[in-house]
């Protein structure tokens, strides 16, 4: 599944692994994916929301208030993906695809978040006029990398 993610997509997931195992949730979900992604300081994502004029800290406010409160006080570390999370990581590729890009990176992860309907993330986006297309095409415009 992450043969196609590259070096930055999967810091990402690393992130989003241990934003799970900071609040002891037993599950990696779309709002852990998102504060993954809030980590990228460089790339193609950082430009994306810039031309959103998204405040960092007011859309992770908001992502943390979507999560559930602080898990159990012991937690396996192998964590399960959601069914809305590993929808996410099928639809990043889905993206990829279309936007003909032979990686996987934080900007597809990003589209694929925003079109997961009725999550925390799809509803934080929603409250700040942060649309699919218009996602798609910040990230189809923006210079890449690899």
């Amino acid at each position: 599944m992450f043969d196609r993610f590259n070096k930055e997509a999967r810091k990402v997931m690393n992130v989003a692994r241990q934003e799970a195992i900071a609040r002891r949730h037993d599950f990696i979900g779309t709002e852990h994916i998102l504060l993954g992604l809030l980590q990228q300081q460089t790339g193609v994502l950082p430009t994306v929301l810039a031309s959103f004029r998204v405040d960092y800290s007011l859309l992770r406010k908001r992502i943390e208030e979507s999560l559930p409160p602080t898990g159990p006080a012991e937690i396996s570390m192998q964590l399960p993906f959601t069914p809305d999370a590993k929808r996410t990581l099928e639809l990043s590729m889905e993206e990829a695809n279309q936007l003909k890009h032979d990686y996987i990176g934080p900007e597809h992860l990003l589209i694929a978040l925003s079109r997961i309907n009725d999550s925390g993330v799809s509803r934080v986006l929603g409250d700040l006029k942060i649309k699919t297309d218009a996602i798609r095409s910040a990230v189809a415009s923006a210079p890449m990398g690899k």
